[in-house]
């Protein structure tokens, strides 16, 4: 539903600013005293029209507190007590539902005033409302932009606006033309319903969109609200747009973009005539953070215009300085009555909280520590050792001089006494005495014990999971998802969860991948097991078909990243392993080069003798010749026959 979701359409202000609105993630109408913060009512109903409210707007219209038609006895008494009384008179709400009806709720009785007959085919998306013809415009999800009389509870005209689904609607201050948005702006003419102008600047659905009062003066106006300025937002852009109409020189880019630090909750403008800079706008982030913006819209910004303020709303959990949320922003806007200030709706949809913030008294970086009123159902869990006191275990029979110790009482220190017998206690204490200093040193600092049935079971966690989807609470769904717990545990949770909050879930974690995509370790096992199990749900809804589609994208973008990842990898590593291979190469060829054993042979003394007197008697190196000759003749000698020896003997001696 779009109040899961912290649409802005699913919640408003009076034009008085004095009550607030909010459609809750139960179905229920709720209204709220702005100044008290206290709701003054609930509205809930088993029908199906009624309980699957999407968006709605406030009238001005004061309906009477009494109707036409015959009460019972019981029920006029009741609304005569409340006339006797002084209750204020509420303005009427237009309520429009999932499956395409409209009604108007009177606050004032506490019931249905007017159901239109017609409808869409299609659940409404956006409820606009303007106060010279009271009439309002809505838009679905079938392509048509619907005109109803709230007078005569009738449709007064339908036109198609396109194929797409149209998100949202706004008529301009003099009520001429209106503007649609789905993906693209268009601009429409009321009285002939012609196509006047288109607008496109956004890389996603259109949801925010609002006429400023700040009109520029046009030579030759082809309408009456030629001149005047508009800004639109998206549900996936970090920027607002600011555009201006002139149907005699259509441009369709815009002439301003405003920078945010992420995607917007609530826009809103106010024109200050006495200022320099007349237009003020004022947005607030996904991230708690609110930015204020200050310009004079007198032609195109080269740049985008940064915020001139900012208002940074933190809660502090559990009091730890150090873990700190960002604030979930309901709605908000500006309020002028003796001092400029502004107006923040933020925290649950059950119990949401209300500020105002005086705009002269904020620094350029403002940031406020917000303290939510605890939950009655839930308790926070903590650690044993931060709230463990130890204290010393005394003996009862010692008698202590000075100042004593107060001795706390704990299981481990209860005794027992059954009898109330004085033998029983000064045997216990006997007892005591007997035991060596190890155990009493166990029993100075004893051990903390958990006990495994404390331990919250996968039932707990799923009670937890269903109050967080419930109260769209940010900070505990957070807490549950980020944690890493055993598949079982995660089956056994998934299992206990009703199968209509399967596809808020499921929106709710792919909105976390796609705002962090370094979450996926965590939170794909989330999903693979709410596939595993609750797989034919996810297939047959179409509510989870977009989420899907946007998981699908991420998907596809990491995907075609990986293999880019993979190549570099590739390279690095045949990098490093060609530098391994060379080094180790070298290493090798040193140890090649070493000798790895020098072996020194015992030398002849003879012929060390023999060699030495022919080098004293032949110095220049004959003795070495001789000694070869010799060596050569007598390696002939051996290798010839007996007869040639003889021969060659008496020629030796002759030489």
């Amino acid at each position: 539903m779009e109040a899961y979701r912290r649409d802005c359409r699913a919640s408003s202000f009076t034009h008085n600013n004095l009550y607030f609105a909010l459609l809750s993630i139960d179905g229920r109408l709720r209204i709220w005293d702005v100044l008290s913060g206290k709701i003054l009512q609930e509205f809930s109903s088993a029908s199906t029209v009624e309980s699957s409210c999407t968006c709605l707007c406030w009238t001005r219209n004061r309906d009477p507190k009494e109707k036409k038609k015959k009460d019972s006895k019981a029920k006029r008494k009741k609304l005569e007590e409340i006339n006797n009384h002084d209750v204020p008179e509420y303005p009427s709400l237009v309520v429009g539902t999932k499956n395409g009806t409209l009604f108007i709720y009177n606050p004032n009785i506490g019931e249905i005033s007017t159901v239109f007959k017609e409808h869409h085919t299609d659940q409404v998306n956006c409820v606009s409302y303007f106060e010279g013809a009271d009439l309002s415009y809505t838009c679905s999800d079938d392509g048509f932009i619907m005109e109803w009389s709230n007078r005569s509870g009738k449709a007064t005209s339908k036109w198609k606006a396109g194929k797409l689904p149209i998100h949202i609607v706004c008529v301009d201050p003099k009520g001429e033309v209106l503007l649609s948005a789905s993906n693209s702006i268009k601009l429409w003419s009321i009285n002939t319903k012609e196509l006047l102008m288109e607008f496109n600047g956004h890389s996603s659905s259109v949801s925010l969109l609002q006429f400023s009062a700040f009109c520029s003066v046009q030579n030759d106006p082809v309408i009456s609200s030629d001149g005047y300025y508009f800004l639109s937002g998206s549900t996936n852009d970090r920027v607002v747009n600011a555009w201006h109409i002139n149907c005699s020189k259509p441009n369709k880019e815009a002439i301003a973009s405003y920078r945010l630090s992420d995607f917007p909750i609530f826009l809103d403008t106010m024109v200050v005539e006495d200022d320099d800079q007349p237009l003020k706008v004022c947005v607030g982030c996904q991230d708690g953070r609110i930015h204020f913006f200050e310009n004079a819209l007198n032609g195109k910004a080269i740049r985008p215009i940064e915020a001139k303020k900012t208002l940074d709303l933190i809660h502090k959990e559990g009091g730890n300085k150090s873990c700190s949320t960002p604030v979930a922003l309901l709605n908000g806007g500006f309020e002028y009555s003796t001092e400029f200030s502004l107006r923040i709706v933020f925290g649950g949809t059950v119990n949401p909280s209300f500020q105002n913030y005086i705009y002269s008294s904020l620094e350029d970086c403002s940031k406020v520590i917000v303290d939510f009123s605890k939950n009655i159902l839930l308790k926070q869990r903590k650690k044993a050792e931060e709230n463990v006191i130890d204290y010393p275990v005394t003996n009862k029979s010692t008698k202590y001089l000075g100042q004593l110790h107060v001795n706390l009482k704990k299981k481990t220190d209860i005794v027992i006494d059954v009898n109330g017998n004085e033998e029983d206690r000064q045997k216990t204490d006997t007892e005591q005495d007997m035991r060596s200093m190890e155990e009493r040193m166990k029993n100075v600092t004893p051990d903390i014990h958990y006990d495994k049935s404390n331990i919250p079971s996968a039932g707990s966690f799923s009670q937890m999971l269903i109050q967080a989807i419930h109260s769209s609470d940010e900070v505990l769904l957070n807490e549950i998802l980020f944690k890493t717990f055993p598949d079982t545990v995660l089956r056994n949770t998934i299992r206990r969860v009703p199968v209509k909050l399967i596809g808020p879930l499921i929106i709710n974690i792919v909105d976390k991948l796609q705002q962090n995509p370094n979450r996926s370790k965590i939170l794909v096992s989330w999903l693979r097991v709410i596939m595993g199990v609750h797989l034919t749900h996810v297939m047959t809804n179409e509510s989870i078909s977009t989420a899907l589609a946007t998981l699908y994208n991420l998907l596809k973008v990491q995907q075609e990243v990986h293999p880019l990842l993979l190549n570099i990898q590739g390279k690095i590593d045949l990098l490093i392993s060609h530098a391994v291979n060379k080094r180790s190469l070298v290493e090798e060829i040193e140890d090649v080069n070493d000798n790895p054993i020098v072996f020194n042979d015992d030398s002849d003394d003879e012929a060390e003798t023999l060699v030495d007197k022919l080098l004293e008697s032949d110095p220049e190196g004959d003795a070495g010749e001789s000694v070869q000759n010799e060596d050569e003749e007598s390696s002939d000698n051996n290798d010839s026959g007996s007869e040639d020896s003889d021969e060659n003997g008496s020629e030796s001696d002759q030489y």
